[in-house]
């Protein structure tokens, strides 16, 4: 899998995305007890979590 680009890091927290990902539109939030990923459901509704 290709490096995973950082878009954010919030209070310890790290968002990234994998180039190339499947689809929907999602992000991975990093975490130092594990990773969250949130589907990003634009424009259609707000932000669901996908798996945690």
């Amino acid at each position: 899998m290709a490096a995973m680009p950082i878009i954010a890091r919030i209070d310890g927290l790290i968002v990234v995305i994998y180039p190339h990902d499947h689809a929907p539109p999602h992000v991975h939030v990093l975490g130092p007890d594990g990773e969250i990923i949130f589907i990003l459901n634009c424009p259609d509704g707000p932000v669901s979590i996908r798996e945690a």
